[in-house]
């Protein structure tokens, strides 16, 4: 079985994309995850991009008296992004009255908060969630990534604190997952990537630890940080935290509702989430019934 390169500036050169991660030379997890953590460390590593105009317009939804020209000028900046946003917002789940919408009609009508995850999936669908040799996995993980978003926002309106950052963190949650089927998508030419099902349990393994780095080169809030760093174990430095609580439940559901990763089982909703929600078995009943309404949107 091979191994890592001893010498430093061998391993510095598989983060420039000199060498590409064959992992079929790596069946065990263990070495698996070694050989990811060396890629995703090295100096020359490229991780995906997120656009800033995403950052932005996330800050933006949260300022009181926001004028619809500072959301344009954000809006203009990437022009590739908003195209496809104006197709989603003038779709009939979006634009009950139909017909063509400009982006200041789609901006009133839909108004900031809704625009703002229209251009967040969006963008991570275009920049994030896709590569080469996993086409099928990363399909079912932006479905699942959207689903638990829009739930997200469900549980957020049951519990006693804002939903600022829940879209953008469950959207976000598992974004290690998709940074790690990017570098194990780079086989050389001619090679067919190794079935997601041999890498499942490395990339499960290694996941938060790659998303919480991803937030820091995004430059994300400290609390989007945490929560993606932390989602299974749903505590940070021993206390549970509530958004973290939030994404957990959102997970959960949207899993139940078949929105989960082909090799999760149907998790129940976990006890310890539901206990620092302070969530009634009506709560969760309720939040069940909006959340069948919420993942209409999903495509």
């Amino acid at each position: 079985m091979a191994r890592l390169p001893s010498d430093a500036k061998q391993r510095e050169n598989y983060g420039r994309g000199e060498h590409t991660i064959d992992p079929s030379e790596y069946l065990d997890t263990d070495e698996l995850i070694e050989r990811l953590r060396t890629t995703f460390r090295a100096p020359g590593y490229r991780p995906p991009v997120l656009p800033a105009s995403a950052l932005e317009l996330v800050r933006l939804s949260n300022k009181p008296g926001v004028s619809f020209k500072e959301v344009e000028s954000v809006l203009e900046r990437d022009t590739m992004i908003t195209g496809r946003v104006l197709q989603v917002a003038q779709s009939p789940i979006y634009n009950v009255r139909g017909g063509a919408l400009t982006l200041q009609q789609a901006m009133v009508r839909l108004g900031l908060t809704t625009l703002t995850q229209i251009f967040l999936e969006v963008s991570t669908t275009m920049r994030i969630f896709r590569a080469p040799g996993y086409d099928a996995p990363m399909n079912m993980l932006r479905r699942h990534a959207t689903a638990t978003a829009h739930i997200a926002r469900v549980v957020c309106r049951h519990v006693a604190f804002g939903d600022e950052y829940a879209f953008l963190c469950a959207l976000l949650h598992d974004c290690g997952i998709a940074a790690a089927l990017m570098v194990l998508g780079e086989a050389k030419r001619g090679v067919a990537a190794t079935p997601f099902a041999d890498v499942y349990p490395a990339v499960m393994q290694i996941h938060e630890e790659v998303g919480g780095m991803l937030c820091q080169v995004w430059k994300l809030p400290p609390d989007v940080e945490l929560v993606v760093r932390n989602h299974h174990s749903c505590t940070v430095s021993g206390q549970v935290h509530p958004l973290t609580a939030a994404i957990v439940v959102a997970e959960a559901i949207a899993t139940q509702l078949g929105f989960g990763m082909e090799y999760d089982s149907q998790p129940e909703v976990p006890e310890v989430a539901v206990t620092a929600l302070k969530l009634t078995d009506r709560t969760l009943a309720q939040i069940r019934t909006e959340a069948l309404v919420a993942v209409q949107r999903v495509q």
